[in-house]
């Protein structure tokens, strides 16, 4: 839930820190857990990201699915292709 936050900008790494410290963590044992919660952030971004990509494959297909013979023969399946991933940025 936290790493949503942060993701969304709502939760920050000072947060964290306060946070565990508050729950009565020696800043050594802060410092040992902060990567592993930027980490965590890093593997949500990627989820995230392959999410998106899933959801753009499926809205390509059902627009295919829908098209006729001769639609398809017309398709530019590039510009078609860029069109759909073009939102989606390459860097996660």
């Amino acid at each position: 839930q936290k790493i949503t936050l942060f993701i969304a900008g709502q939760y920050t790494e000072d947060d964290a820190i306060k946070e565990l410290k508050d729950r009565g963590l020696s800043d050594e044992t802060v410092q040992r857990i902060l990567p592993l919660l930027q980490r965590g952030v890093e593997i949500a971004k990627i989820l995230n990201w392959k999410e998106e990509i899933w959801a753009k494959e499926g809205e390509l297909e059902k627009q295919i699915d829908s098209m006729t013979l001769e639609e398809l023969l017309q398709l530019d399946v590039k510009k078609l292709c860029e069109s759909a991933y073009s939102q989606i940025p390459l860097e996660v």
